[in-house]
């Protein structure tokens, strides 16, 4: 297990883990049964992992290794003991009948699959059954790493499932179209802010015109009432002078609108 980055000689050390390899043709079935319930007792594990009990099946009819299994699981189930148990699954095909005298009796079901597409092999994971708890009905490709099992999101577009190198192309292919769309998008942006700005210049620029027309008009309403004061004040400079007041010059100079 130290090729993916798992290291269980430090917990076989510590006392914390224990294998035991038996080959299935070596026992009967109850004798394999007396000795997986004497090494429980034995070693008084919280979990068990018994890889392949499809190796049971060559043992004895269905209805035994049923029977066997059925007194397995029970039997942890009353310590509470958290069991796994894989299945061998002869060729590609997936056979979720395989295991279905005990499926009835597991709590979580698990399938890994090989797929095959473009010249590769991959590996596939889902869920079938997880009882009393929410679980993703999604595919997911398994990997086998330097540093442990890993699981990858497949790629599903509209020509299908893609894993492997077809998946990271696929991926790769999205992600340069995602900076495509990014680009066109800032783009996009970069030229509305062009056009806000341009916008903004052309209100500026009339809010100043309109100022200076303000400006302009109140500079001619300052000019005429100053004419107009300059006149009046002309008015009463003559009538001081010919001893009138600019009242009765205005008076006399304004015609009569009836012509008299």
């Amino acid at each position: 297990m130290r090729s993916i980055g798992v290291d269980l000689e430090s917990w076989i050390k510590k006392g914390n883990l224990k294998l035991v390899g038996q080959r299935a043709t070596t026992y009967g079935l109850d004798m394999h049964l007396l000795n997986i319930f004497k090494i429980i007792e034995e070693f008084e594990p919280n979990h068990v992992v018994i890889d392949p009990v499809s190796a049971l099946v060559s043992l004895g009819t269905e209805i035994e290794v049923r029977l066997m299994t059925s007194a397995l699981v029970d039997y942890l189930k009353k310590k509470q003991i958290t069991c796994i148990l894989t299945d061998l699954t002869p060729g590609n095909a997936v056979h979720e009948s395989s295991t279905e005298f005990i499926s009835s009796l597991i709590d979580t079901w698990i399938i890994l699959i090989n797929i095959e597409s473009q010249g590769e092999r991959n590996r596939g994971l889902y869920v079938v059954k997880s009882r009393g708890m929410g679980h993703s009905n999604q595919l997911r490709e398994f990997l086998i790493t330097d540093t442990g099992v890993d699981l990858t999101n497949v790629y599903v577009g509209p020509e299908g499932v893609f894993v492997g190198s077809a998946r990271l192309t696929q991926e790769a292919h999205k992600k340069a179209a995602q900076l495509v769309n990014r680009e066109n998008f800032e783009l996009k942006q970069q030229a509305l802010e062009r056009k806000r700005k341009e916008l903004e210049r052309q209100i500026e620029s009339m809010r100043e015109d309109m100022k200076a027309e303000e400006e302009e008009l109140k500079r001619r309403i300052n000019i005429e009432v100053l004419k107009e004061s300059a006149l009046t004040e002309n008015r009463r400079a003559m009538g001081s002078l010919r001893g009138i007041d600019g009242t009765e010059i205005l008076s006399k100079e304004t015609p009569d609108p009836e012509g008299e």
